[in-house]
């Protein structure tokens, strides 16, 4: 059985170095070679980096050691990815609707411009796509929520705390994992 990419025995050795490696390398990220205009193949791209939380049940199950939780080590592990799996497609979600929402911005002045059937269309298409787009936002709060649900309901001994910002202002620092 595999766990994003990993083989779980590997994720069960002591010596796994899983940590330090990233989810989706650069090579196995499915939104990599996708435009945000093909919506269709973005949403297929994120459907396949949801598999992850489809299956986040099973593969903590399967982290478990006879009626045991997993350990502190194994949730952390998880956790790691989960959150690597969650910028990865958080990141592509926010640029596309950024740059569909100027492509809305340009089709609107267009269509203000000529009001030609063909600018019409357009305005359409691009308002669907940045409906859409949010649509899978609303989709992402939702299945964050029920993984880590689920997450916590197998690690229940593992507590997350976040930390300040970091210093630089844009991005938050790091989770800090402690037991509870």
């Amino acid at each position: 059985a595999e766990y994003m990419g990993t083989s779980l025995q590997t994720l069960k050795s002591p010596q796994s170095s899983m940590a330090a490696k990233p989810v989706w390398a650069s090579e196995r990220n499915p939104l990599s070679n996708i435009g945000c205009s093909d919506f269709t193949a973005f949403k297929a791209a994120l459907l396949e980096l949801r598999r992850d939380d489809d299956m986040i049940a099973h593969t903590l199950n399967d982290l478990s050691r006879g009626n045991t939780d997993p350990t502190e080590d194994d949730c952390r592990k998880v956790y790691e990815r989960l959150q690597s799996v969650y910028s990865l497609r958080e990141t592509a979600i926010a640029k596309c609707m950024k740059e569909t929402g100027d492509e809305v911005t340009r089709a609107q002045a267009a269509f203000d411009s000529s009001k030609s059937a063909d600018a019409k269309r357009e305005l359409r298409n691009v308002t669907w796509r940045l409906d859409s787009l949010e649509s899978e936002n609303d989709i992402e709060a939702i299945t964050k929520a029920r993984s880590y649900e689920a997450f916590h309901a197998k690690c229940r001994s593992f507590k997350i705390q976040s930390m300040a910002a970091s210093a630089a202002g844009s991005k938050p620092a790091p989770v800090i994992y402690t037991p509870h």
